[in-house]
């Protein structure tokens, strides 16, 4: 298990990522020492909190794990997708483009960024289900637009998709968003927040996304897809093993 952590009480996730192991899923849980995964220093994109999303293993043992990152959790600012490899699941090192020496991408950078200004999200962009197929990385991820936006409402926030060739450089599908709060048949009831948190579980020729409303209305909803009959070999193996 990958959680995020804080030292102190305070709203809002940690700066640090902590591992902890079982032999059954009920527990107990033995927590490791120290973080398995630290925030930026000042200045950098995820100087303040990290949030563990989805953690994969490929064909050489190499483990991915993209989490969600930002300098401020509160104003919800520029909160980016960044990724991690490790070869043992206790070590990792976050991705760096050594293009970047400059803060807040002197460390580390991300691997989803926000969108430009006016974009559905170009205030958030992070994490959701990544998984990798046969043709590449595909992505879920959150969006959300920042106050104020002269766009359209079944476009402010939602969750986007994503697809990468190595897991590093990714490509956002030119139709997004393709789920919004607008989609959703209690949407005249949510009268704060929107969707988000998105995961799916795919089963027999069916997509389930399952996704929570925010603080505005604390319930889960669940949308569902089929799954096209040339892509059910790509989606149901590395989902569901």
């Amino acid at each position: 298990m990958y959680y995020t952590g804080n030292e102190t009480v305070q709203y809002g996730p940690g700066p640090f990522i902590g591992r902890a192991t079982a032999t059954e899923p009920t527990g107990p849980w033995i927590r490791s020492e120290t973080p398995v995964l630290t925030h930026g220093s000042g200045g950098e994109w995820d100087s303040e909190f990290m949030i563990p999303g989805s953690i994969l293993t490929l064909e050489d043992s190499t483990c991915i794990m993209y989490y969600s990152g930002g300098a401020e959790f509160s104003i919800m600012v520029d909160h980016y997708t960044g990724m991690a490899t490790s070869k043992d699941g206790i070590t990792w090192k976050k991705y760096n483009d050594p293009a970047t020496a400059d803060h807040p991408f002197a460390e580390s950078d991300p691997v989803l960024m926000t969108g430009a200004f006016g974009d559905w999200d170009d205030m958030v962009a992070w994490g959701g289900p990544v998984f990798k197929g046969s043709g590449g990385f595909e992505m879920y991820y959150n969006g959300i637009t920042r106050p104020g936006q002269s766009i359209s409402e079944d476009q402010k926030g939602g969750f986007g998709y994503a697809t990468s060739p190595d897991g590093i450089h990714w490509k956002k599908y030119r139709e997004n968003p393709v789920y919004t709060i607008k989609s959703d048949p209690i949407s005249s009831i949510v009268t704060s927040g929107g969707v988000q948190c998105p995961w799916l579980l795919f089963q027999d020729t069916s997509c389930f996304l399952y996704y929570d409303y925010g603080t505005g209305y604390g319930k889960i909803g669940v949308a569902t897809a089929e799954v096209p009959q040339d892509r059910r070999d790509a989606y149901l193996r590395p989902f569901n093993r």
